[in-house]
């Protein structure tokens, strides 16, 4: 896990093939998807330098969808590389939907929320 980051990504770990899989989500406006991607790509790039220290392979994917649960095309390629690399039998459309419903909702929750005084340290949003 990387210190002070705002986000925590999801790592896959596959110790006998030395692989490893990061998947960072973030919800951002539509406009800001292709600087969202880039920022998130730079996040990584000392840690991709400290991993080949290490001699794992390592393979990030960066997925942006918009606050209304919009997923650009290219995020739906990077969703269907992971799959296919990790060999899940995942529905790329059902996983959209579904992370479309988590922006939405989230959203609205920050929306609502970002003036109380408990904002510091909100709960997780469950579905």
């Amino acid at each position: 896990m990387m210190q002070g980051a705002s986000t925590i990504p999801i790592v896959i770990r596959d110790h006998n093939a030395r692989h490893l899989y990061i998947l960072e989500l973030t919800v951002c406006f539509e406009i800001n998807q292709e600087a969202a991607h880039e920022r998130k790509e730079d996040k990584y790039r000392t840690l991709v330098s400290n991993i080949k220290v290490e001699r794992y392979k390592f393979f990030l994917y960066c997925v942006e969808v918009g606050s209304p649960g919009h997923i650009t095309e290219d995020n739906i390629k990077r969703l269907r590389s992971l799959f296919y690399t990790l060999k899940m039998f995942i529905t790329v459309s059902n996983l959209c939907s579904t992370l479309g419903k988590i922006a939405i909702v989230a959203s609205y929750v920050i929306y609502h929320s970002k003036y109380d005084q408990n904002w510091s340290d909100p709960s997780y949003v469950k579905f």
